[in-house]
């Protein structure tokens, strides 16, 4: 797994998700998306999955938990860059991401989180 995955930008953790990962990979990513996000106190997480390309069921529960996740140590989860085939697989499986903020890309984001602070 990238060790540069996870970043800190002033009060927002900005979590890559890079493509091809492994099971094991999803786990550690996971974990340590929540310890940064409780470490750093972050008021936003997001979920940057535009590199993933392709979505199996396991992956799919993995971008539903750590939306999640990130809302059960105080963060509010904005996921973004779904691809088309990422999101057919989510609805396939019935995964709705109540509560999860979601846009395009990382630039509507990141504008999404600089228009909550106003």
């Amino acid at each position: 797994m990238d060790k540069n995955a996870v970043r800190k930008i002033g009060q927002m953790l900005l979590v890559v998700v890079p493509p091809d990962l492994t099971d094991s990979d999803i786990i550690e990513l996971r974990r340590e998306a929540v310890k940064s996000a409780r470490k750093y106190a972050s008021t936003w997480v997001l979920l940057d999955f535009s590199e993933v390309q392709i979505c199996d069921s396991y992956f799919g529960r993995f971008i539903h938990s750590m939306s999640q996740m990130a809302q059960l140590v105080g963060a509010e989860a904005i996921v973004c860059g779904l691809s088309d085939a990422v999101v057919e697989t989510l609805v396939d499986m019935g995964l709705w991401l109540e509560g999860v903020r979601v846009t395009l890309d990382v630039d509507s984001a990141l504008a999404l989180t600089t228009k909550a602070k106003k």
